[in-house]
């Protein structure tokens, strides 16, 4: 009698992540091997006596491996794991359909990730906040057919190519968070009360106070939060206060 050929000691599964066969040898039942397709962990079943394919099964606790990959509609950054590979998605950027990629471990290549959407749709700008629910800026769509990003926080209306509101400083894409700072109305207010506070001791000099109204008003009229008006507020009433104390003190 002559023994099995390595050949025969092998039987193909069936990988449950994406459905492509491996090769199993039969002592490796009960054991979590790697999808040589997709790179998938499955757990080698039983060999089946006639040697068809068998279907391989998912492991109890399976290594799961963050990964990202590119819309492949907005090319925004997505994060998925390897536990979601195969399966249907949506951007939140664009909100469109597509399919989580595979990632292979061996070489660190992901797939590109197939969409499911048929209709054509122009990709909206790289939110930064795009999964913030309310707090996400707003496209809105104007009668010409243009569109124009709102505001969520002061509600001011920006181009839809903007980084960042031009108003509150409040960045709408990555690029807004990490090039764009806040415009001149983000510290007006605080620059306002410091040169209201210097302009009380150095009155005579009316420069301090009339800078601190300037910046105050400044802070009113271009950034709409509640501590920076505080701010505006008192440096611009100190600065007031500091211009006819000024021309008492030089009589």
């Amino acid at each position: 009698m002559t023994a099995p050929s390595v050949l025969d000691d092998r039987f193909p599964v069936l990988c449950p992540h994406c459905g492509q066969a491996v090769r199993a040898r039969r002592d490796w039942t009960g054991r979590d091997v790697q999808c040589a397709h997709c790179g998938g962990v499955l757990r080698v079943p039983e060999a089946p006596p006639d040697g068809r394919p068998v279907e391989g099964l998912r492991p109890l606790a399976a290594r799961r491996e963050r990964f990202n990959f590119a819309c492949p509609r907005c090319d925004s950054l997505l994060e998925s794991h390897t536990g979601m590979s195969g399966q249907s998605g949506r951007c939140p950027t664009c909100n469109v359909r597509l399919i989580i990629p595979f990632l292979d471990r061996s070489h660190g290549r992901v797939d590109a990730a197939p969409v499911l959407d048929t209709d054509a749709q122009d990709p909206t700008p790289l939110h930064a906040y795009a999964a913030s629910g309310a707090r996400a800026p707003r496209i809105q769509r104007l009668p010409d057919g243009a569109c124009e990003i709102e505001c969520p926080r002061c509600a001011a209306r920006a181009e839809i190519t903007a980084n960042a509101c031009g108003r509150c400083g409040l960045p709408f894409t990555l690029e807004g968070m990490a090039t764009g700072g806040p415009p001149a109305g983000a510290t007006a207010g605080t620059g306002a009360l410091v040169l209201g506070i210097l302009a009380l001791p150095a009155s005579v000099l009316f420069v301090p106070g009339l800078c601190a109204v300037a910046l105050g008003l400044l802070a009113l009229f271009q950034w709409r939060r509640p501590g920076v008006h505080v701010r505006a507020l008192i440096g611009l009433g100190l600065g007031l206060l500091s211009l006819p104390l000024g021309w008492l003190l030089l009589r």
